[in-house]
């Protein structure tokens, strides 16, 4: 059956209780009491319970009831698990079976596209009210553009990597349905040791080499980045792009910029 974007979910309420029921069920067994424990680390040494709260968060973005995804969340947090392990973790898991739907023709590409937009409303829900970056006491913090280019469908992806980036440390700035004109404004005003340009299945090559171009027009100091689904079927997307590397981990991309960073203050 595919759903529309009328009668958005044929899901019934119960799967969605049952779901929240096991995963509940599941934590209190693996931390050894009834309740949540703080010997409750994280969800990477919890596989079984990371497949039942992605399957809730899963269930509840796509249920009639819009205020579901915010009781998932609630039920996550209540369960100990951490902001930053629903961000990187759950949302990106929920939004695979998500687009997987969509490719299996079992929901519609409006039923998928606002299930997508409400786990992105998570994402800033969790940012602005719990969040907490990392106390850093160095000279300089990475500073991070990550771009989605003009006309771009989804940006999910997108949210979840500035989220993560600033999770971790390093300053992210966040730049919606940019043009090679709005790019060169961007990397004009401020210094990114780092840009980011997150690139979907489909993505134009010429577009994105255009983009890449106009992130050098200041500084070249500037390392430049293409991530996303795309990388996974276009062989040569470096060569093709001109950009300094293409990856889908953020950890090399911020690692590939402070090292540009550190090789710029050591020149006389």
């Amino acid at each position: 059956m595919v759903f529309d974007e009328i009668t958005f979910s044929t899901r019934p309420s119960n799967e969605v209780d049952s779901v929240a029921v096991r995963a509940l069920g599941l934590l209190a067994a693996n931390t050894g009491s009834k309740a949540p424990s703080s010997s409750f680390k994280s969800l990477a040494d919890h596989p079984e319970l990371t497949k039942l709260l992605t399957q809730r968060l899963y269930l509840a973005s796509f249920s009639a009831d819009r205020q579901n995804v915010m009781s998932a969340i609630k039920e996550m947090q209540i369960a100990e698990a951490s902001v930053s392990d629903i961000i990187s973790i759950l949302v990106p898991a929920a939004a695979r079976k998500l687009g997987q739907d969509w490719i299996n023709d079992t929901a519609s590409f409006g039923a998928v596209t606002i299930g997508c937009a409400r786990l992105q409303a998570c994402v800033h829900h969790l940012e602005r009210n719990f969040a907490e970056r990392p106390l850093k006491d160095r000279a300089h913090e990475t500073n991070c553009l990550v771009v989605v280019p003009q006309g771009a469908q989804h940006t999910l992806g997108a949210v979840v990597l500035a989220a993560e980036l600033r999770q971790a440390g390093p300053h992210a700035q966040l730049a919606l349905d940019v043009s090679p004109e709005k790019m060169a404004r961007l990397v004009n005003d401020e210094h990114f040791d780092v840009v980011m340009i997150s690139a979907a299945l489909g993505q134009n090559i010429e577009t994105l080499r255009a983009l890449v171009s106009a992130a050098r027009r200041k500084d070249d100091r500037s390392k430049v980045i293409i991530g996303g689904s795309l990388i996974s079927s276009e062989k040569n997307l470096k060569k093709a792009t001109l950009s300094d590397d293409v990856t889908s981990d953020w950890h090399t991309a911020v690692n590939l910029g402070t090292s540009g960073l550190q090789n710029a203050e050591a020149k006389p």
